[in-house]
C-alpha cells in the first residue's frame, strides 16, 4: 500500500474490537470460505463463485477473458457487463503489449487463421455528441493507439490488432467487423476487485450506536491481495488494526456483512474508516475507499490513553 501502516497494539476497547471481528471475520471467510467464530451466515453470503467456470488472465490486479460468442462491440460490452465489468479499458504500452500476447490466438468467426482477422474488440467508442473518443468504463482517456495507418477507417467502435497481425498492438475501427456477421470479432472483458467501508451516518456521540458494514467483491479470478483496514484519528495518524500481507480471494464471490456498534466517550473530531486492496507484489492500490464520520462531545478528552488496551489481533485472519 502506499500509505504507511503502523502496527497497532491497542485499539479502542468499545469501537474496534467489534469491527475487528467483524471485518477480520469477513476477510477470513471470503478467503477460506469457513465460518470463523460461528459466524455461519457469512456463508450464507457469499456469492456462487461463477468466475471459477472461466478461463481468467490475472494482471496488476485485474481479471481478464474473452466474450464467450463473436459478435458486435454492444453484444460484447453487454456481455462483459453481466460478468460485472466492462470491455476492457487500456492504460499504457504495457498493458496494451500484455493483451496483445496474451490472447494473441483469437480471430474473427469465419476466418480463422488469417492474421489480418487477429482482433478483438476493446472498450474505447467514439461518442457523437461530445465528437470524441472515449472509454466504455467512463475512465479518463490517458492512453491510445491512432497510428495504424488506416485509423479508424469509417468506425466508431475499436479493435485491438493481436501478435499475429501485420500491424500488432495498434487499434483500428473499421465497421465492417460491427455489421458482418463473418467479420465479428469476440471482446476482451475485464472485471476488478471492489471494496467498500460505510457507517449509516456522519456525525456521532456517546452512547451512540454505530452501523458499520464492509463490502468485498471479486467477480474475476481467484488472486492474491493484501489487505488493509485502518481508522484515520482527529490527529492525523491512522491505526492500522487489519494488515494482512497476502489474502487470496476466491474467483467470483461477492461478501457483504455489517455490525451495530456502541461508541464509548473518545476525543471529539473527524475519524475516517479507511479499507484497502492492493497488489502484494508491488504494493500497488488496486481498490479503496473510505468512511467519514464525526465524533461530538467527547469530555473534553485530548488522547486516546485512558480507553485503549491491547488486544489480539486475529490470528487466523485470510488462512
Amino acid at each position: 500500500m502506499k500509505s504507511k501502516k503502523v502496527k497497532a497494539k491497542v485499539l479502542a476497547s468499545a469501537i474496534f474490537v467489534v469491527l475487528l471481528v467483524a471485518i477480520g471475520g469477513a476477510i477470513a471467510a471470503s478467503a477460506s470460505v469457513q465460518a470463523i467464530d460461528g459466524d455461519a451466515d457469512a456463508i450464507e453470503r457469499v456469492m456462487p463463485p461463477i468466475g471459477e467456470k472461466i478461463s481468467w488472465h490475472i494482471y496488476n490486479g485485474h481479471s481478464y477473458t474473452l466474450t464467450n460468442n463473436w459478435s458486435t462491440w454492444a453484444e460484447a460490452e453487454q456481455e462483459a457487463v453481466s460478468l460485472g465489468g466492462h470491455l476492457v479499458t487500456i492504460n499504457d504500452d504495457a498493458e496494451n503489449a500484455w493483451l496483445t500476447e496474451t490472447f494473441k490466438d483469437t480471430y474473427v468467426r469465419s476466418y480463422s487463421g488469417d492474421p489480418w482477422q487477429n482482433i478483438v474488440w476493446i472498450g474505447y467508442y467514439y461518442d457523437a455528441s461530445s465528437e470524441s473518443w472515449k472509454w466504455i468504463s467512463q475512465e479518463p482517456v490517458t492512453y491510445y493507439r491512432h497510428d495504424y495507418p488506416l485509423w479508424p477507417q469509417g468506425g466508431t467502435r475499436a479493435y485491438l490488432h493481436l501478435a499475429y497481425h501485420p500491424y500488432p498492438g495498434t487499434w483500428n475501427a473499421n465497421p465492417l467487423h460491427d455489421t458482418d456477421y463473418s467479420y465479428q470479432p469476440k471482446g476482451i472483458i475485464e472485471v476488478g476487485m471492489g471494496i467498500s467501508i460505510y457507517t449509516d451516518k456522519t456525525s456521532y456521540t456517546t452512547n451512540d450506536t454505530m452501523h458499520v458494514g464492509l463490502d468485498v467483491t471479486n467477480p474475476g479470478g481467484a488472486q492474491a491481495v493484501s489487505v488493509g483496514i485502518g481508522l484515520d484519528k482527529p490527529d492525523g495518524s491512522t491505526v492500522w488494526f487489519i494488515n494482512k500481507p497476502s489474502v487470496t480471494l476466491p474467483a467470483g464471490f461477492e461478501y457483504s456483512k455489517d455490525k451495530l456498534i456502541i461508541l464509548p466517550s473518545i476525543p471529539a473530531g473527524i475519524y475516517t474508516w479507511r479499507a484497502i486492496l492492493d497488489d502484494p507484489v508491488t504494493g500497488e492500490i488496486i481498490c479503496e475507499d473510505t468512511a467519514e464520520w464525526e465524533f461530538v462531545g467527547g469530555e473534553g478528552l485530548t488522547d486516546l490513553t485512558e480507553i485503549l488496551k491491547e488486544i489480539t489481533i486475529i490470528e487466523d485472519f485470510g488462512e
